[in-house]
């Protein structure tokens, strides 16, 4: 299976009220388990829709993401300027997709049900690319969990998105190391 490795961060939990303002996505054409990393497509922040007039930044931001985001450095990104249009970023995503038959790659990451909420309203194109399964890493964490074989990561969480997709593609290789290991009777 060929798997989109993606993280978006956002200004809300809620995608009608939210917007994207970093993407990161890396494509894992299995050739990461021959040792070779998956290929980069982006990894870049968002320029935010100016508000409409009179609007307050709470219409867009939950307060949470926001202290997040000033925390960890991308609200000045975004503040100086940074970043692309999403519309943009969506077709870079597409034209890396091309060379694999349609639906055929799965969107992967740490709870990626929440990335793909935001890509149906905000990068429909790019949704209806995508096949309609997910690798959710987050699930596979739980079930390990549930049966011993691990522990969670209680690392800190940067919140960025290439780190982000970097540790669930890290996450997930454990775990098929680990399923991969010959059972001793």
């Amino acid at each position: 299976m060929n798997y989109l490795w993606l993280d978006l961060e956002t200004t809300s939990l809620n995608p009608h009220k939210g917007h994207i303002i970093e993407v990161a996505a890396l494509i894992d054409d299995e050739a990461y388990t021959l040792g070779q990393p998956p290929t980069g497509v982006v990894d870049v922040a968002i320029r935010l829709p100016p508000l409409e007039h009179g609007a307050p930044p709470s219409s867009i931001w939950d307060q949470e993401a926001y202290d997040m985001h000033n925390a960890n450095g991308l609200l000045h990104t975004l503040a100086t300027g940074g970043g692309e249009r999403l519309f943009d970023v969506e077709n870079r995503i597409l034209e890396a997709l091309m060379p694999y038959p349609p639906k055929s790659v799965m969107l992967a990451g740490n709870s990626i049900h929440f990335d793909r909420s935001f890509i149906r309203v905000h990068m429909p194109l790019l949704d209806a690319a995508l096949h309609y399964r997910h690798m959710d890493v987050s699930a596979l964490t739980t079930f390990f969990e549930a049966i011993g074989a691990t522990k969670r990561d209680s690392g800190p969480k940067p919140h960025r998105a290439m780190p982000d997709v970097q540790r669930s593609i890290s996450t997930y290789y454990q775990y098929v190391d680990m399923c991969r290991k010959p059972v001793t009777p």
